[in-house]
């Protein structure tokens, strides 16, 4: 019984905790870019929102759609979503110039976490 209740409770907290975190992160980033005047970080910001755009949906046409149809209830498990984040952050570092990393790390030092809710908050979007 409060494993149905714990599960019950869990499915419908996730939707609620993503979308806050999602939120925070957008917060997040609004904030970073007002207390940048650091024109080389907004350029290059720029790119890297550009090229996780670009990814996201690349690899929701290719990857995501073919897992999805692949799967028995058209979703992806957790171990697949998290391979399609890895393969798209992993993606998205290839494509982005050294010195765009560089120039986003001396003002968010955690840029790994920041490409992450990018992915997640572009994701959401196209849900």
């Amino acid at each position: 019984m409060w494993n149905e209740v714990i599960i019950t409770l869990a499915t419908g907290l996730v939707p609620i905790v993503l979308t806050l975190i999602s939120a925070l992160a957008v917060y997040g980033i609004a904030k970073l870019k007002e207390k940048s005047s650091n024109d080389n970080f907004d350029k290059y910001f720029s790119i890297l929102e550009s090229t996780v755009t670009r990814i996201v949906g690349e690899t929701q046409q290719t990857i995501v759609a073919g897992l999805k149809v692949a799967s028995e209830d058209g979703k992806l498990t957790k171990e697949e979503s998290l391979e399609v984040l890895k393969f798209a952050k992993d993606k998205i570092y290839a494509q982005l110039p050294a010195i765009a990393i560089s120039t986003i790390g001396t003002i968010y030092t955690d840029i790994d976490s920041l490409i992450i809710s990018l992915i997640e908050n572009k994701v959401n979007e196209i849900r």
